[in-house]
């Protein structure tokens, strides 16, 4: 068995020594394009539907924010929830792993086979064939197909996967073929799932072991290593999981396999390192032209260790930051712009710590495209390039300059901390998120500085932000390879109406019906779709704001798109709507007519919510900051942190002062100037945005000065009123206002005032005096409630001192047991009272009190049953009254001591309490002890 108990067969065969020695005369030498269409060739010969790979971005999944698996685009395939037109197929899927759950970026530039982007060839089968066709199809691409030596291979299975490793078997002997060995593992390796519920199976994992100069145990060892490399996962999904665990098989077990194309490359080329084969040769030759081309770097520093890490790390992220562009995400702060910032960030800092200071990273863009172009068409879309290079250069050159600045600021802050002390893991995170520093420089420079780091405060600080961002997922943000259309369209000029006359022309530059669909040339009456225009008079959903409604009308008026939603995918505006009558084509000029009125309430809103901060922050002092908002043609809502108690009176000062500066008709005036200068004029920003160089600041009169996008009223009299109608909690010292403003306020306070006179009205007084009335009314409830509480005690006394002047029933049983039963009927007695009753007899030694309380209105019977402490020790009060009620029908509980319950009543069962048979089952109880 060899050393490892865990693996079976072929362990003790001689062991390989060098790559390429074995390599030279078995294996195919191919390039990493010819081993990509190598590999589809082979699936298509074999019957697989060649399907193409999918955007890196999922369309309509809200689970992931990038496509890091070849199976992504099959998902619902594999669920079910979506039929083909083929059962089986093949693709080479581009993937990313940057964000979530699977995030390799941080290892990249210091490993051998980490990558952000990668490529991954696999085979499916989607109830057509299993595992012992993905196991021949496997070994026969390897082993014949690409001639690698059987001996260098290892294979996993699932321990209780007895089928898989019997068909491996099967298979070495049918093509007289066997590997080097086969390891048994368990779930940790060798389970897969869709999620903790869902679709589940056994896989089957090829390893590859580049020989003995290597250190490492094969698969499932004590040893780890970089001997044995994993370049094939078969994943046989056979189960479904439920929420228990268990699994249940499927009605169509499926494959779903996997095979990184850099590994296999490595492998085939006799290399141990993916940035050695070919393809990354290429892209590191050309960065190191292009350094010497356009830089001052000395030639020592092109041979050291920073500009090996800087040079990987650089072409490494310069093919995923071009493909994302491909697949339409832009640069920003949120969601897949994000991480797209973030990456190419990640590149642009180590560029520069390198020593080049000016934008650089955009010059590899070229690189991508002459490398990855004709295997993927969509880099060689007309003007793509200078597109690419032009969003990169941008935010290049945006990036050197906030990156002085964060290097600035965290001196300054290194400053204030004492020698020896510790830098905050919160200011490395904001120095990191807001200005791009990474974790390794402020290490350095705080070590420079003799302190230490808050590297956990960090991670911690970072995880929170991730976790929030993966909770913000929204699927229409996500675009895919089919919508291609976006790529190539320049940005939307957006021109307020009231700069327009209302005869602003658009000209038609794409129609699609759905975002993730081809462009279109035209659209019919009657489809619903989205109209793309190279100037747009209705503004876009973003700040909280929702977007303009209304029409796009053609010239001789027989054309009418409804738009329904107006949203932004990076500058292009994109109109969602329907097209109510007529046709629309490419090229159409088209009259904008967005809803004024509508737009007219939500500017008044918007506006409103600018005023309603600056109150409170006036009133309850500067520590109130926006935590969100809701801004519609409806209402506002504002969302802030607060931990003042809102009485009425404060929402009255609030709505007081925010009407006055209404009234006052205050300017509003709107700047666009640096982030800086707005920050020195005391602009209030976002607590969670983050801001480009030049902002926008709206201003009205002096009272209020914000960073906002949105649209928004000419003085502040348009807004017409104001007025809050709820007030809430939303979160731990978050609180939230909704308020009305114009007629919609108008119309709150006419609905209040009707409401009152119908009160008054009721009360039979004047309106002015209803305040005093219902005081008075009040009080007069407040004395009648004391009166009937009073009364009902003085029924309850009488009813204990009736209970006890009977004559008790006893028990004779090593001493004397007394057991009160007593009846009332009366309505007028809460059930809760029972518990007084009890107080006036619990002090009692040796006695039980069965109570029945009868209200025959509300058809109700109330018991209650209590021990004293020496009869506790005897019986349950719990138990008896489960005896008297569950005849009954009723529900009760408590303890040993004392019990309580109730049932319902029919009609003329008033008596029918049995005490007789009661005593005669405790007398019973008793004897039997």
């Amino acid at each position: 068995m060899g050393l490892f108990s865990k693996f079976i067969k072929h362990y003790n065969d001689p062991a390989p020594s060098s790559n390429k020695a074995s390599l030279a005369s078995r294996s195919v030498a191919l390039t990493t394009a010819q081993l990509r269409q190598a590999f589809l060739d082979f699936f298509v010969s074999q019957g697989h539907t060649l399907v193409p790979s999918s955007s890196l971005v999922p369309v309509n999944d809200d689970t992931l924010f990038f496509t890091n698996a070849g199976m992504v685009q099959f998902k619902n395939v594999f669920l079910g929830l979506e039929k083909r037109s083929y059962n089986t197929a093949t693709s080479v899927q581009r993937c990313l792993r940057a964000s979530g759950k699977h995030n390799d970026l941080e290892n990249v530039g210091y490993t051998k086979r980490h990558h952000t982007f990668f490529e991954m060839l696999g085979n499916f089968s989607f109830g057509a064939y299993f595992k012992k066709e993905a196991i021949h199809f496997a070994w026969t691409f390897l082993t014949e197909k690409l001639g690698l030596p059987p001996e260098r291979l290892w294979i996993t299975v699932h321990q209780e996967d007895e089928e898989a490793e019997n068909l491996w078997q099967q298979e070495f002997k049918t093509s007289n073929k066997a590997a080097q060995g086969l390891s048994r593992l368990g779930d940790e390796d060798n389970l897969w799932a869709m999620g903790d519920v869902g679709p589940c199976g056994y896989s089957s994992e090829i390893y590859y072991d580049h020989g003995t100069d290597f250190a490492g145990d094969p698969p499932g060892g004590k040893i780890d290593g970089e001997r044995y490399t994993e370049i094939w996962n078969l994943v046989f999904m056979q189960f479904n999981r439920d929420a228990s665990g268990e699994r249940s098989p499927l009605p169509k077990p499926s494959i779903d396999t996997g095979i990184g194309l850099e590994r296999l490359a490595a492998v085939l080329q006799g290399v141990h390192d993916n940035y050695d084969i070919d393809l990354f040769k290429e892209m590191l030759d050309s960065f190191k032209q292009l350094v010497t081309q356009h830089t001052s770097l000395a030639a020592n520093t092109l041979k050291s260790e920073d500009y090996r890490i800087t040079s990987r790390i650089a072409v490494d992220h310069i093919r995923s930051s071009v493909f994302l562009l491909a697949d339409g995400v832009l640069p920003s702060n949120e969601k897949q712009g994000y991480v797209l910032r973030s990456i190419m960030r990640r590149a642009m800092f180590y560029l520069y710590k390198l020593g080049i200071k000016e934008p650089f990273f955009y010059r590899l863009a070229p690189i991508v495209v002459k490398v990855m172009g004709p295997a993927y068409r969509e880099l060689k879309l007309e003007a793509g390039l200078e597109r690419f290079q032009n969003i990169i250069q941008e935010e290049e050159q945006r990036f050197l300059l906030t990156l002085g600045r964060g290097i600035e600021l965290l001196k300054k802050e290194l400053q204030l901390v004492p020698h020896g002390g510790e830098l905050s893991g919160k200011i490395i995170f904001k120095m990191h998120d807001t200005y791009g520093l990474p974790l390794a420089l402020s290490h350095e420079l705080a070590k420079q500085a003799g302190l230490s780091v808050d590297e956990a405060g960090f991670k911690e600080a970072l995880a929170q932000q991730q976790q929030a961002s993966r909770a913000d997922q929204k699927t229409r943000q996500a675009t895919s390879a089919k919508a291609n259309w976006l790529m190539t369209l320049e940005a939307t000029k957006y021109v307020e109406p009231s700069a327009t006359n209302g005869r602003l022309e658009g000209r038609v530059l794409a129609i699609a019906t759905t975002l993730d669909q081809p462009a279109k040339t035209a659209l019919h009456a009657g489809e619903t779709g989205i109209v793309v225009l190279d100037k747009s008079a209705f503004y876009a959903e973003s700040g909280g704001a929702i977007s303009d409604q209304g029409y796009l009308i053609s010239k001789d008026g027989r054309s009418k798109f409804n738009v329904k939603d107006t949203q932004k995918q990076g500058q292009i505006y994109l109109h969602y709507g329907v097209l109510e009558c007529g046709e629309l084509h490419l090229n159409d000029e088209l009259l904008n007519e967005p809803d004024l009125v509508r737009q007219r309430r939500i500017r008044a809103n918007h506006s409103a919510t600018h005023l309603l901060q600056a109150t409170l922050r006036q009133l309850l002092g500067s520590s109130i900051e926006q935590r969100g908002s809701r801004v519609d043609d409806q209402s506002l809502r504002f969302d802030f942190t607060c931990s003042h108690n809102l009485d009425a009176a404060t929402i009255t000062k609030v709505e007081t002062l925010v009407n006055e500066n209404i009234i006052a008709n205050l300017p509003v005036v709107i700047e666009s100037m640096s982030l800086e200068a707005a920050k020195a004029k005391g602009a209030m920003a976002l607590f969670n945005e983050r801001y480009g160089d030049v902002v926008r600041v709206v201003n009205i009169g002096t009272v209020s000065s914000e960073l906002c996008g949105g649209l928004h009223v000419a003085n502040s009299s348009a807004i017409g009123s104001f007025k809050i109608e709820e007030i809430s909690s939303v979160a731990a010292g978050v609180k939230r206002i909704v308020a009305v403003t114009g007629l919609a306020a108008l119309a709150s306070w006419q609905q209040l005032k009707s409401s009152a006179a119908q009160l008054s009205e009721q009360l039979n007084c004047d309106i002015k005096t209803l305040p005093q009335r219902l005081n008075t009314h009040l009080m007069q409830s407040q004395e009648l409630k004391q009166q009937v509480a009073y009364y009902q005690q003085l029924q309850l006394n009488w009813w204990a001192k009736d209970l006890k002047q009977r004559p008790a029933i006893t028990i004779d049983k090593q001493g004397t047991w007394s057991i009160v039963l007593g009846e009332l009927i009366e309505d007028n007695l809460e059930a809760a009272k029972l518990r007084q009753l009890w107080d006036q007899f619990k002090d009692q030694a040796d006695i039980i009190l069965v109570a029945r309380l009868v209200k025959p209105k509300e058809q109700r019977q109330s018991w209650l049953v209590g021990l004293s402490k020496q009869a506790s020790e005897h019986f349950s009060a719990k138990a008896l009254l489960e005896d008297i009620l569950k005849p009954l029908g009723g529900k009760g509980g408590g303890d040993s001591k004392l019990a309580q319950g109730s049932a319902a009543l029919k009609a003329g069962e008033e008596h029918l309490f049995n005490s007789q048979n009661f005593v005669e089952k405790l007398k019973t109880q008793l004897m039997s002890m």
